[in-house]
């Protein structure tokens, strides 16, 4: 091993760490078992183990609590006596004894194996090999957007499909600005006040959002929308909609904003009201559309659910995705009509209920006998009463009520910072108040997540779009994105999100800016993830990869651990069977595995790969910077293996790629890096990459 890691490891087993007795109290003299042996020639020194737990995960992390009873001719040993045991892999911390017992703590490392212990001292019985085991896979959706952000997704549709696909666990990562925290602008209503059907908020750090009334269709035989001071129920302005026409004919308006700061998360107690005058013919329609159909229906882009209130001659033709309210207009009078939207979607949608976002809103006149419509509408008002954290809440206890066989946890988005969006995962992060942190930048964002315990995954470099760019838009994009995150460290993010069949690039263009941090001195594990807004199957979009984590539970730390320090694999899950593959590319010369980083790389290194399944007539390549090293094809479905033998002399960074038959993206394992002797970035490895056997 070489010499820095050591330097910067925990105590390995050949240098056990003995605590001392107190110092301070003089009269404590502890004795060396063979002082002690000497003194009362008590015959042979005998050591026996009781390991707590013999089978641990080797992911430097997890240990378990040794008890050892040592005897000196069948009698205990004195108290205060040090023991001298070491173990093969990983590393022991030895308490002295004790009432004759002390305790040790075990602690694995990074190499699987079994670790036996010995000693040159003690004659050992007991617990003596301890396995050290890779970490199961836990299949990860790492970027999930349900109804409390844009798009027509339900928190119920992505649960369902992730149960009945295998995906194990969902780390929803609805956007930060959508929960509304601290002064963070949100759009409660609208008065007409601008004097026009534009207006805007103030949002955050000196930003706006803009808010228009978009005319959509216009087909009826005469029509006018203007905002008057005659329309005004107060203040000094309202909306004059007026039109003849008949069947099958209306004038459509419908509300934009920009950002989608008019979403309303139902869990939010969200009510809605508006103000009304009728001056002619029955004609009016408001539609509040709401994000989701129910779970386990097909997706339909063009269809939602809604809330529709009506003022007409005759009831309106009923659509299936329609929940429709009358309201009772006096003529020439002003009447406030008013709902309570979260106590009423149950009621409405009983599959989705507070599973829901409200986007607001949509106001159409409808023609019918050539009748004449005159309204005057003023002081729209869609108030929620839960922000903030309370409503991270909210959402936390609605997924855990869910009875889906998936396992939930609740990250955020990071998208106060124009395009450059990051996932903050981590349950003790709080969501960033942007009124307070108005001289932040990205990189003091990450601060806030890591200072909570979090990690933080740098999310679609390229683009939010789903196009893909042209071949020298692409070129230019990856040669700049490379040198900023070369230049930045990625901001100090933990995680970089590579596996996208299609977001501005292809795979391979973000493969290959993930090379280019590699070459950098930049060591970030790779995801892939889907960023999913709608209701899709994961057969049937491209952008459907997830991230499997090694790791010994689901828990959010064993998680965010092994995230952090490299362990991961990402790719397809429809390609697998019951979505599980496992992934093992090690190598055996430096005893290290994927994510880690190798100081001072002996120049030739055997390396291992292991897949649990794969395809028949799949491609498997072994790939660094400078392209394909080894390539393999399968003949049958099954278990995969190969080994191979590089040249590291020069410092590389060694991934695995996989591709079906049809030479579509399935499988990407994260690097093994090789530093050359004398390399520049040796002195910044994290001591989580470092090998730790």
């Amino acid at each position: 091993m070489p010499s820095l890691a050591l330097a910067l490891l925990a105590p390995a087993c050949d240098g056990v760490v003995r605590v001392p007795p107190d110092a301070s109290d003089s009269s404590v003299q502890p004795a060396s078992p063979a002082d002690s042996a000497h003194d009362t020639d008590s015959g042979p020194l005998a050591l026996s183990v009781e390991a707590g737990g013999t089978s641990l995960t080797a992911d430097g992390l997890s240990s378990t609590t040794l008890t050892l009873y040592p005897t000196r001719g069948g009698l205990p040993a004195p108290d205060g006596t040090e023991l001298s045991v070491d173990c093969t892999l990983g590393s022991l911390e030895i308490e002295p004894v004790s009432d004759g017992a002390a305790t040790a703590i075990f602690r694995a490392g990074t190499w699987p194996g079994t670790s036996t212990l010995t000693s040159d001292e003690w004659a050992l019985s007991g617990d003596l090999e301890l396995e050290l085991l890779p970490g199961d896979p836990v299949s990860a959706q790492l970027h999930l957007h349900g109804s409390l952000s844009e798009g027509t997704a339900s928190m119920s549709w992505h649960a369902s499909v992730a149960s009945v696909g295998g995906v194990d666990m969902l780390w929803w990562t609805d956007h930060d600005t959508g929960y509304y925290v601290g002064g963070h602008g949100e759009s409660t209503g609208l008065d007409f006040e601008s004097g026009s059907l534009q207006s805007k908020i103030p949002i955050f750090s000196e930003r706006t959002a803009s808010l228009q009334w978009t005319e959509v269709e216009s087909s009826l035989e005469q029509s006018s929308s203007e905002v008057r001071r005659t329309a005004a129920r107060s203040g000094d302005f309202g909306w004059r909609i007026e039109g003849l026409g008949t069947q099958g004919q209306r004038l459509y308006h419908r509300l934009d904003a920009t950002p989608d700061v008019n979403f309303k998360s139902l869990l939010a107690e969200v009510s809605f009201s508006v103000w009304i005058r009728a001056k002619g013919d029955p004609g009016l329609q408001i539609e509040i559309p709401l994000s989701a159909t129910a779970a386990g229906e097909a997706a339909r882009s063009d269809r939602y659910n809604k809330i529709v209130l009506h003022h007409l001659d005759e009831e309106p033709p009923r659509e299936e995705l329609a929940y429709y309210i009358p309201m009772e207009l006096e003529q020439g009078a002003w009447t406030q009509v008013s709902l309570d939207l979260s106590a009423l979607a149950p009621e409405a949608f009983p599959d989705l209920g507070l599973d829901q976002h409200a986007e607001f809103v949509e106001v159409s006149l409808i023609g019918g006998g050539g009748r004449q419509m005159s309204y005057d509408i003023d002081d729209f008002s869609w108030p929620q009463a839960v922000h903030g954290e309370e409503l991270r809440e909210l959402q936390r206890a609605h997924l855990a009520a869910m009875e889906f066989d998936t396992r939930h946890l609740v990250g955020f988005e990071i998208s106060g910072y124009g395009m450059d969006h990051m996932n903050a995962y981590g349950s003790e992060v709080p969501l960033i108040d942007y009124t307070q942190a108005g001289g932040w930048g990205l990189q003091e964002a990450v601060e806030h997540v890591h200072d909570a315990g979090g990690i933080v995954s740098y999310n679609h470099m390229f683009s939010t779009s789903g196009a893909l760019f042209e071949r020298e838009d692409l070129l230019e994009r990856i040669d700049a994105r490379s040198a900023e995150l070369v230049r930045t460290q990625v901001y100090g993010c933990d995680l970089l999100e590579v596996g996208y069949r299609q977001r501005g690039g292809a795979v391979e263009h973000f493969l290959r800016v993930w090379d280019k941090l590699s070459e950098g001195g930049v060591w970030i594990t790779g995801i892939g993830v889907s960023d999913q807004h709608a209701r899709v199957y994961m057969e049937t979009t491209k952008n459907n990869f997830v991230t499997w984590i090694s790791s010994s539970s689901t828990d959010e730390d064993d998680l965010i651990w092994n995230l952090k320090r490299g362990a991961a694999w990402f790719g397809d899950p429809t390609l697998f069977p019951d979505a599980d593959v496992s992934l093992s590319f090690v190598s055996t010369t430096a005893q290290a595995t994927a994510g880690q980083v190798v100081v001072e790389a002996d120049p030739e290194q055997e390396l291992e790969l292991a897949i649990s399944w794969l395809g028949a007539g799949w491609t498997v390549f072994l790939v660094d910077a400078t392209g394909v090293l080894e390539s393999w094809v399968t003949e049958s479905d099954g278990a995969f293996a190969q080994a191979a033998t590089i040249d590291a002399g020069e410092g590389t960074a060694v991934r695995v790629e996989v591709y079906d038959a049809e030479d579509s993206a399935a499988l990407f394992s994260n690097p093994i890096y090789f530093l050359a002797p004398g390399d520049e970035h040796a002195d910044a490895v994290p001591v989580e990459r470092i090998p730790a056997p």
